[in-house]
């Protein structure tokens, strides 16, 4: 059957755009890979690109003369049932210290004066063991158990931060400083009200709610992370 001249086009040309968008985003990739194994030799760094037939892609960072580390959860579709939803879409700065014993803090940027209020309601809905074992299994068993504990408390005289705990931090830490490696680290996304400090007995982290793509935002976080290491704890 002879196939119209037209509809023949039109089929060479989507074909054609589809090759032309793979070997593009192929080759977009490549420059990232490099990118990355550049800013692991210029920074000190450790890079590992981790991958996985049922599980997102990790990007890892680690600090050759000490604890720090980078992970990159890249984001991925995954079919269900139900449809489609997806995993990863994160980043995880992580080091050991500043640490508290027995306690748990959290910055993020301020809330919105609309918005008074609302964190000790939700903190007050996480005393219960479903939600304590959810918040666990996202960001770890010792911020599980504390959950239930936290309270909203005080933030200097000029310094716009969100800070939630089961203490008082600021006899101990610098708010300044953390808001300070808040607004070093990447913005954009839409995700920056996802981007916070936690600080716990195994140590210090800054998570943000994407997955941070290019080694120039990648670089960002390291700063924000080493900037916090070293004026947090006064």
């Amino acid at each position: 059957m002879d196939i119209p001249i037209p509809a023949l086009l039109i089929f060479v040309l989507v074909f054609g755009g589809l090759i032309a968008a793979l070997v593009f985003a192929y080759r977009k990739e490549q420059a990232r890979r490099a990118a990355y194994v550049a800013l692991a030799e210029r920074r000190g760094l450790s890079y590992e690109l981790r991958t996985s037939m049922s599980r997102p892609a990790e990007v890892h960072f680690a600090d050759k003369e000490s604890d720090l580390t980078i992970t990159v959860v890249r984001r991925k579709a995954h079919k269900t049932s139900k449809g489609q939803s997806i995993q990863g879409g994160t980043t995880e700065l992580r080091m050991g210290d500043p640490r508290l014993q027995g306690a748990l803090i959290l910055y993020a940027p301020a809330m919105p004066k609309k918005f008074d209020g609302v964190a000790n309601a939700l903190m007050g809905a996480f005393d219960n063991k479903v939600a304590k074992f959810l918040i666990g299994k996202m960001f770890g068993d010792e911020i599980g158990a504390y959950m239930g504990q936290m309270t909203e408390q005080p933030s200097p005289d000029g310094i716009a931060l969100t800070i939630l705990g089961n203490v008082d931090p600021d006899p101990m830490f610098d708010p300044a400083a953390a808001h300070r490696a808040l607004e070093t680290a990447p913005k954009g996304g839409g995700a920056d009200r996802a981007t916070m400090i936690l600080v716990t007995e195994a140590g210090t982290r800054i998570r943000m709610g994407r997955d941070l793509l290019e080694a120039e935002e990648i670089e960002k976080l390291l700063d924000a992370g080493l900037m916090l290491r070293s004026e947090l704890q006064r």
